[in-house]
């Protein structure tokens, strides 16, 4: 079999690899470690990750001059031609779950060194026509688009990276550096395709996943995440918010100092929000304008048509119902009652030796109950399970792929599911249900106002990110890591416009707020969660109350 086979296949390296990679353990000098390394081509460059929603660029790979890169696809592509394409997956069985933790990932860290690295994940990273164990396990470093260059400090965070690997026996691990920013997903989005009109109401409703933004800055958008308010609140006259990220309701353009916001002195002008954002609606509204001018076509040349006119009636209907949202004033959901500053924040939890360190980016937004069916009395979590084109799009055999899990998923019957309960933060890095290879895994779902109903899976092991706000030092966090999206892989779990997003698990649990993703173009190859676990306890603490999930 040759090298470029080899490489596709998945198999384990060549006898002469391990010579090729220079010696190992010892005192030897990093120098004499991968003594064949080399930059990747310019064509390996942009080629390498061909297949992963933002396609980043790569810098250096510690198999190179070892595994070599497949040839450039022939251009122009013949007829029916098909070329494997990279996936991005979740660990599953191997020994690095068992020292990541406690050993590898700080001696990882320290290997970097000089390099200005943004993300470091731990992931499976093989082409789809392999065996999912079979894929390379690849500790994935992100760098700023402005350190992409081949230099010193990249072979050395290569040949450091391959030396403490080799140290702990994770000889079939590799290293790999992308151009890869962290960016918040709370952006201005681009337009939206058209969708049928079954799910046209869904912006203007109470459900989780609508868009939310600043009313200053509308095109500044984001999701609502859930709705929670204060425990003893039995008989539904208490403050009820919306949880959102604090970047999604606080850019800099409307709230420019980096300090604590919250709102207590009534004589202070309030942040304002508004639900939905105008574009979703005037995308909707044009969306139903283009499909009544059609159907009234059809009409001219078919009068007698009653199927067309009653169409027609209830597209004119829909729009009669999204047209008194329009102005600003009408989309005004509520006000930011709370919102810390963007920082490292400890968390303990019940029974943890060290702290969990974690991106504090939260913010509540007091709701208007007036504005309310029913004064919000009957308002609660729920998540509308439908695909775009008004199926189910098959989730129950998506959902279920091993017959072993105990938790089995059933689509309900009128395609809302109701939530309650949080995934604990031991259950995220220890999952209990199996995979269709019988790996333990988690399935997990989101429903964001960009990407809107996505599945994926995360990580076993949580991502390490660096975060430099302006002027501040930079600090170190971990998050929750979403690695691969379920149905399409090569479709991303979230992009611009997600931020805020609930990811859920398929029984109904609160697993995080969303409020990151690594990009190089317009989608998330990552996508970072911080565990509601955590969020909850944090939001607690800030207000000196006990609060409850609706």
């Amino acid at each position: 079999m040759d090298e470029n086979n080899r490489q596709q296949k998945g198999d384990d390296p060549p006898n002469n690899v391990s010579a090729n990679r220079g010696k190992r353990g010892g005192d030897e000098s990093i120098r004499e470690t991968l003594p064949l390394l080399q930059p990747p081509s310019s064509d390996e460059a942009k080629a390498y990750y061909r297949g992963l929603p933002s396609m980043p660029r790569l810098v250096g790979r510690t198999s190179a001059g070892i595994v070599p890169c497949p040839p450039p696809l022939p251009q122009p592509l013949p007829n029916h031609f098909t070329s494997p394409t990279k996936l991005l997956g979740p660990v599953g069985r191997h020994c690095i779950l068992e020292c990541w933790e406690t050993t590898v990932r700080e001696k990882i860290l320290h290997a970097l060194g000089n390099l200005d690295w943004t993300t470091v994940d731990v992931v499976r990273i093989g082409y789809d026509n392999v065996p999912v164990l079979e894929r390379p396990v690849v500790v994935w470093v992100g760098v700023a688009n402005t350190a992409h260059q081949w230099n010193p400090t990249v072979c050395e965070a290569l040949r450091g990276c391959r030396k403490v690997l080799d140290q702990a026996g994770l000889l079939d691990v590799e290293c790999e550096i992308r151009v890869s920013e962290v960016r918040h997903l709370a952006l201005p989005r681009p337009q939206l395709l058209d969708r049928p009109y079954k799910t046209i109401l869904y912006p203007i409703s109470t459900n989780i996943g609508t868009s939310m933004c600043p009313a200053q800055v509308e095109s500044h958008v984001g999701s609502l995440c859930i709705y929670i308010s204060l425990a003893h609140d039995h008989n539904g006259t208490g403050p009820l918010w919306a949880l959102t990220c604090r970047h999604v309701a606080l850019p800099k353009d409307v709230y420019p100092t980096d300090k604590t916001y919250k709102w207590t002195n009534t004589s202070q002008p309030a942040i304002k929000i508004n639900s939905p954002a105008s574009k979703d609606l005037q995308n909707e509204c044009k969306t139903i304008k283009f499909r009544i001018s059609v159907l009234k076509a059809q009409l001219n040349r078919r009068p007698e048509d009653k199927h067309f006119r009653n169409i027609l009636s209830m597209e004119e209907d829909l729009l009669s119902k999204l047209k008194p949202f329009e102005p600003a004033i009408c989309r005004l959901a509520g006000s930011v009652f709370a919102a810390p500053i963007i920082e490292q924040a400890e968390y303990w939890g019940e029974g943890r030796e060290a702290p969990y360190l974690w991106s504090r980016d939260w913010c509540l937004v007091e709701l208007d109950r007036q504005r309310f069916p029913n004064n919000a009395a009957d308002l609660t979590n729920r998540v509308y399970l439908m695909s775009e084109d008004g199926s189910d799009d098959d989730l129950n055999r998506r959902l279920n792929p091993n017959n072993k899990n105990r938790n089995k998923f059933k689509f309900p019957a009128d395609g809302y599911m109701q939530l309650s309960g949080v995934i604990p933060m031991a259950e995220i890095r220890n999952p209990e249900s199996l995979n269709v290879e019988g790996q333990e895994c988690f399935i997990v779902g989101k429903r964001g106002s960009a990407t809107k109903l996505t599945w994926g899976c995360p990580s076993e092991i949580m991502s390490t990110l660096r975060t430099v706000l302006d002027g501040e030092p930079a600090f170190e966090t971990r998050e929750w890591a979403i690695v691969s999206s379920l149905g399409s892989k090569t479709t991303a779990f979230s992009k611009g416009g997600d931020s805020g997003s609930l990811i859920f698990g398929i029984d109904g649990r609160l697993g995080g707020i969303l409020t990151r993703g690594t990009r190089f173009g317009l989608d998330s190859d990552i996508t970072y969660v911080t565990p509601m676990e955590v969020v909850l306890a944090d939001i607690e603490q800030v207000l000196g109350l006990k609060v409850k999930v609706l």
